[in-house]
């Protein structure tokens, strides 16, 4: 073994007077000294250190001198064997090991032996066995034990210096994992609070002795009670102590031991004990039994629950209150009672006045702070008290008020479905419902029913207004509309009525010439039409448009849901039904828009035989061909009548011929099924619609340096309606675009987050490859830009509207989220670890970004600028990060850090090349001036 790292001793040099030395070091601990001394011959008693450490080396200069004339016989021929190995089997060496032998209590053999033991290991086990012996004394006061502090370890106080490194954090996470372990057990022994959490692992094996420790002193709690008892001296707050306290001993040592203790405390009272402590068991038990069925089910099903089960409980304890010993017992188990109970009528209180105030639309704070704070009282005596206010703060587990909220909800959808329908003897039943129950609209259950539905409302009813600023549609058509919006106008609220107008008005101003490139954009050259078109229009196109603007303004409003254009849905249901709702195909094609009932999910045709759910599911499945293609509308529209897979079929025809992928159109006859011309068809009668609504299809040459539309994937509904408001925005209401960035999984991930209620969205999202997707309408307002911390504004920027409001930047501005994980490692989401993540940008993202904001300023009225703030000496003022603060009144594009005013979120969007994005939104907008 390698001598220079013996475990036990440091040994270099060994001499006389280094063995001196290493014993006057031994006499730097007290009870060392002690032993060395009366070894030594001190009297009894003695506690001087200078005549004790005179006795030590007496003690040692005998020893010395036996050894060094032979007559020394303490260790075995293995032992001297691994003193020899050491260079220790000489006189001094073996004096300072029976010296350390001594002063530990182990044997001379034992050190010894451990000469020739790895370091690294032995040190491990002995600071076990440290740990164990510390237990044993119940001396869990010392959280961070040390050799030098204890004799039994003073042999081994080098083995720290002579140890790997590896092994020394290996030590160090033993004692750290030893301090929580002694620190939760004394603070259980002495009855303070405890850490949060269960109890600490315990890998040094000391639980049985903890458990030791916890006995005894449960058996010294039972004692004295029995003893205040006995003499009478008992209080009930006393009483209540020791109950309290032998409650918590119950929890670790587990069911049985009172029971087996008792017979040894009380002996011959030990069964009447054991039966008051049942009672006490049982009482409680079923006081919080009570409350629950009171919470659960009201009060009448807990009375009879307390009438038949609780009362022999009531009869035990009057009988057992007068008792002269034992009567203190059963009244403080009664206060106890009484106290759980007073919480639970808290509680209870809490509960009503949160359903109260949940029901009449008004704030529930301070319900929810009393049942928290009663709640976390009970649970350290009724755990199941925990369930009854869960962290959401909701009384999901209410049955009587969930049934209120069920009743509610059918009512009020029923109110919406009158409005949407028109429908008044509906409406007048729906309100006189709503009138008998206790919930108003205007709570959140009211509010999250209402946005569900006043969105499909509005919807119908500019659509309504849309056939009324139409001069070719029919006299039925207009007569509908005017009643529905008559009916509307007596039961909204007037301030609603005036929004949706004002949205009219602006959106159905006249229209200029549209090209087809515009209406229909996508890879695809066109071809002409199928030749009977013409035919079908000029014959029945008169039948067709009376057919078919019977049901305008659900055309309209499925339009608008979907993003389409009314008139594609027009021209469709022209071509695949000329406006029959009854018409059937032979393939199970069905209705106005000929859908086949048992590929879209309908168990029978006669659901879609409606022709509300027939153009609104038409709708929904010609959007998701549209998005299927990413935008390609000619693709999307072909898709319809052939399906996805034909269309690619076609467009690998194409290729496969050495053609570009626009000729796709001409290889549309080597799929089988549907109709090749399907595209062309539709766009005829898109044309003819067009005209009959006073629209014009043309072909305007577009300049070179002009920007080509923007190509939008619109996936609106897929957003969860609780993470957007509904708003009419127009030109004067944008000031701002906001830039985000967005990652862990780009464009689908945060769509699929936003379809939930997360009370968070953006208007936009550009991905690494440019694609633009819109996720809430530029009119509603998304939930992006909110978070501001007033204390850490700038002083120019605090009295901004949007600092002291959180929720203005959101009203204002519109938010676009730039996909920006690391392309080799995506970002994990935690703020806090950013390092080795690249954040990347691609040319075609910010170029799309660009003509995407571009676009949004030139629309609104607003210059694209980007103007850092200065204080009056003209300096740039910097945030915390040492990057300078955006002047928000001077700019109209800025990020999300520009105001957040956050520690780490300064820089988002993250590592983002301003300079140079600013220069591409100038670039673009240029081109729309």
């Amino acid at each position: 073994m390698d001598r220079s790292r013996s475990p036990v001793l440091q040994r270099d040099g060994l001499t006389v007077s280094y063995l001196m030395s290493q014993v006057r070091d031994l006499c730097m601990n007290a009870e060392a000294l002690a032993t060395l001394g009366s070894l030594g011959g001190a009297e009894p008693g003695e506690r001087n250190p200078a005549v004790l450490q005179a006795w030590a080396f007496t003690y040692v200069k005998n020893m010395l001198g036996e050894e060094m004339r032979g007559e020394g016989d303490a260790f075995s021929p293995e032992a001297k064997a691994a003193l020899r190995s050491q260079g220790l089997d000489n006189p001094e060496g073996r004096t300072l090991v029976r010296v350390y032998a001594a002063v530990s209590g182990r044997e001379a053999d034992q050190l010894a032996l451990q000469l020739t033991a790895d370091p690294d290991v032995l040190l491990v086990q002995l600071k076990c066995e440290q740990y164990r012996s510390l237990a044993e004394q119940g001396r869990l006061d010392v959280v961070d034990p040390q050799f030098r502090a204890d004799p039994a370890f003073l042999p081994y106080v080098h083995l720290w210096e002579q140890v790997k490194p590896e092994t020394r954090e290996h030590i160090v996470a033993m004692q750290q994992q030893w301090a929580k372990l002694a620190e939760y057990w004394q603070a259980f022994l002495t009855g303070q609070p405890l850490p949060p959490g269960p109890p600490p692992a315990d890998p040094f094996g000391v639980r049985d002795s903890i458990l030791r420790l916890v006995e005894k002193q449960a058996i010294a709690e039972l004692t004295l009670l029995r003893e205040e008892l006995e003499t009478g001296m008992a209080t009930v707050p006393q009483v209540q102590e020791h109950l309290a306290r032998l409650d918590r001993f119950d929890e670790v040592l587990g069911e049985g031991w009172m029971q087996e203790k008792l017979a040894s405390v009380f002996g011959e009272q030990a069964s009447r004990v054991d039966a008051v402590l049942t009672f006490r068991e049982n009482f409680l038990k079923g006081k919080a039994e009570y409350w629950h069925r009171v919470i659960k089910d009201g009060e009448e099903a807990a009375n009879r629950w307390d009438a038949e089960f609780y009362q022999p409980l009531r009869d035990f304890r009057d009988a057992n209150l007068q008792d002269p010993v034992f009567g203190v017992l059963v009244e403080a188990i009664q206060a106890e009672a009484v106290s759980l109970h007073d919480a639970y009528a808290m509680l209870y209180r809490a509960k009503q006045g949160w359903w109260q105030a949940y029901f009449q639309g008004q704030p529930t704070e301070r319900w929810e702070q009393q049942g928290a704070e009663v709640r976390a009282l009970l649970v350290v005596r009724d755990p199941g008290a925990e369930v009854l206010w869960r962290s959401d703060n909701s009384w999901h587990l209410d049955r009587e008020k969930g049934a209120v909220l069920a009743e509610f909800g059918q009512a009020y959808e029923a109110y919406w479905r009158a409005l949407l329908n028109c429908d008044r003897a509906a409406l007048a039943e729906a309100e006189s419902l709503l009138a008998a129950l206790p919930v108003a609209v205007a709570s959140r259950p009211g509010r999250r029913i209402a946005e569900q539905f006043e969105q499909r409302l509005q919807e119908e009813y500019l659509a309504a207004r849309q056939v009324l600023a139409e001069s070719r549609s029919s006299i039925a058509v207009v007569e509908r509309a005017t009643a529905a919006l008559a009916f509307w106008r007596e039961h909204l609220d007037p301030a609603l009525v005036a929004q949706w107008d004002a949205l009219a008005e602006a959106r159905f101003r006249p229209q200029g010439p549209v090209s087809r490139e515009e209406l229909f954009p996508g890879a695809g050259r066109l071809l002409e039409p199928s030749p009977n078109v013409a035919d079908i229009w000029e014959k029945e196109g008169r039948e067709i448009i009376e057919r078919v603007n019977r049901y305008d303004s659900v055309i309209r409003a499925a339009a608008a849901a979907y993003n389409l254009d009314p008139l594609l849905i027009k021209a469709v249901i022209t071509r695949e039904s000329k406006g029959h709702p009854d018409a059937r195909g032979g393939s199970g094609d069905t209705g106005l828009m000929q859908i086949v009932w048992n590929l879209w999910g309908y168990s029978s045709p006669e659901p879609l035989l409606d022709p509300v759910e027939n153009i609104w599911k038409g709708a929904q499945i010609l959007r998701y061909f549209i998005d299927y293609f990413d935008g390609d509308v000619r693709k999307g529209i072909q898709a319809y009548n052939y399906g996805q897979g034909n269309v690619l079929k076609a467009i690998q025809a194409a290729r496969a011929a050495g053609r570009p992928e626009e000729e796709w159109t001409s290889f549309r006859s080597v799929v089988k099924g549907g109709n090749p011309r399907y595209l062309e068809d539709v766009i005829y009668f898109y044309e003819r619609w067009a005209e009959v609504e006073g629209r014009s299809v043309t072909q305007p040459q577009r300049s070179p340096e002009s920007a080509p539309p923007l190509q939008i994937v619109d996936q609106t509904h897929r957003v969860h309606p609780a993470n957007y408001t509904v708003a009419n925005r127009t030109r004067g209401d944008i000031t701002h675009v906001v830039i985000h960035h967005i990652s862990a999984g780009g464009t689908e991930a945060a769509l699929s987050h936003w379809s939930n209620d997360v009370e968070a969205s953006a208007h936009y999202i550009v991905d690494h490859d440019g694609v633009i997707t819109r996720a809430v309408a530029e009119k509603n307002i998304a939930y992006h830009a909110g978070g501001i911390n007033k204390s850490s504004a700038p002083a120019g920027l605090r009295n901004n509207p949007w600092v002291q409001d959180a929720g203005y930047m959101n009203r204002r501005s519109i938010g676009i989220e730039l996909q920006n994980d690391d392309l080799r490692t995506p970002f994990s989401g935690n703020w806090e670890t950013l390092e080795g993540v690249e954040f990347v940008y691609t040319e075609k993202q910010l170029r799309q970004a660009a003509r995407l904001v571009a676009d949004i300023l030139h629309r609104y009225g607003l210059e694209p600028t980007r103007e850092y703030l200065r204080d009056a000496n003209g300096n740039l003022v910097l945030n915390p990060d040492g990057k300078p603060f955006v002047d928000l009144t001077r700019s109209t594009v800025v990020g999300h850090g520009d105001f957040l005013n956050k520690s780490g979120k300064y820089n988002e969007p993250r590592n983002f090349p301003w300079d140079r994005f600013m220069e591409m939104v100038r670039e673009e907008y240029a081109k729309l001036r």
